[in-house]
């Protein structure tokens, strides 16, 4: 059995969901195929989470480096790149475990007449976008429309929805698309649960005051500056922090230097501009008290706020989409609009008043569990397992497992 693992991009997410998907399938399978570009290879991303099986998988380095940036062509030369892999290595199996590009440029392979991938090959995909219930404008749903047009147009045999919120709008509709629809666990690993002042000490930050933090890619897409402006302007005590741990944004790099350099100066925003790895990442949320994830127009998981939780910290997050419906399901947090700052300065002061009280439940225990890297591995190799004829070490942890846990009358809260 040969099989292809595709994954066009290095950054964020995408090398992460190889890394934890191929330990399991390299033990599962004859040969495993990683397509990576030239210009990935010489990224940390590829060094730390795809190198080390380097000697246990065959790298195919015959595939265009692609711009990020999800335009319209841009969407048909990924989907185009996928279907040229799978006629070069002619694999048995593909996973594409991010194919949200692919999938929505399937509309113009359908009208040249171009379906399945060469040889009909069994797919198995990824998709991170779309938001189900909760697109409450015009525009949402329209945009929302078209997705669920392009799922049911797509070739993939099985489609694993990151978004519970997307998944379970799918499932309430039933019909073909529903059968074909299953909810993918985000990888999330054990946290060892550091002490809140030795994680301090080890990265060299300030022992004393109650932390704010921010951590991951500190990009454009998260309300940085709305954040420190609220935290600015409110009432809080002298050693109240905010932690910004990651790769800061040029723009707010200068935002931060010409605007709030006393603050920093005086430790009340404490930077790590920099790459974490995976042992500074838990760190960091092991030297919070409160995770913030303060991404506005973010409807999707944020695997930042399931790493806050598995540190064992209550987080603070967007008021819109995934988020808001994780936090009024499990109560692990609090919401806001980062957009309105008299409203972050009442939540981001409620959060640190509060985050002591925070107590872990079993409904959160269950969802950790699920989000498990061995039962996102499993999740998708259900299907490859029937057709080899093996079956899973243990059982496969579902959604519906995890939501028995939950007081009945908050299981379909959004």
């Amino acid at each position: 059995m040969r099989v292809l693992v595709y994954e066009q991009f290095h950054f964020g997410h995408f090398y992460q969901y190889v890394h934890h998907l191929l330990p399991l399938l390299i033990d599962l399978v004859d040969e495993v195929i990683v397509p990576v570009p030239d210009k990935s290879r010489k990224t940390v991303e590829f060094s730390l989470l795809i190198e080390p099986f380097s000697d246990r998988i065959s790298i195919d380095s015959n595939i265009p480096y692609e711009d990020p940036r999800m335009t319209v062509r841009q969407r048909i030369k990924l989907h185009r790149n996928l279907r040229d892999a799978v006629r070069r290595i002619r694999p048995d199996y593909v996973f594409v475990p991010s194919a949200d590009g692919q999938t929505s440029a399937i509309v113009f392979f359908r009208l040249c007449g171009l379906g399945a991938l060469p040889g009909n090959v069994p797919v198995e995909a990824g998709i991170h976008y779309g938001l189900g219930k909760t697109a409450i404008n015009f525009r949402d749903r329209i945009k929302d429309g078209l997705y669920y047009k392009a799922f049911l147009l797509s070739p993939w045999t099985n489609i694993h929805f990151v978004n519970a919120v997307l998944y379970e709008s799918i499932q309430s509709k039933g019909g073909r698309l529903a059968r074909r629809a299953k909810i993918l666990p985000d990888p999330i690993p054990v946290n060892p649960r550091y002490n809140k002042i030795e994680s301090r000490i080890r990265l060299d930050i300030p022992e004393e005051g109650r932390y704010i933090g921010v951590v991951g890619a500190l990009d454009k897409r998260k309300a940085i500056d709305k954040l420190l402006e609220a935290f600015l302007d409110g009432t809080f005590r002298v050693n109240d922090r905010i932690l910004l741990a990651g790769r800061l944004a040029h723009s707010f790099s200068e935002l931060i230097e010409r605007d709030y350099a006393d603050m920093v100066k005086k430790n009340r925003i404490v930077l790590l501009n920099r790459y974490l790895d995976e042992q500074e990442f838990t760190l960091a949320l092991s030297a919070v008290d409160v995770v913030c994830t303060p991404s506005p127009f973010h409807a999707q998981l944020s695997s930042v706020l399931l790493k806050g939780i598995a540190a064992g910290k209550p987080v603070l997050a967007n008021d819109f989409g995934w988020s808001r419906m994780m936090i009024r399901r499990f109560q692990f947090g609090w919401t806001c609009n980062f957009l309105d700052k008299e409203e972050v300065v009442r939540s981001l002061r409620i959060a640190l008043e509060q985050c002591d009280e925070y107590k872990e439940s079993e409904a959160t225990k269950r969802l950790l569990e699920f989000h498990s890297p061995e039962n996102f591995a499993e999740s998708w190799l259900v299907q490859l397992r029937k057709i080899m004829g093996k079956s899973a070490p243990k059982a496969v942890r579902t959604w519906d497992w995890v939501l028995d846990a939950l007081p009945e009358e908050y299981r379909t809260i959004y």
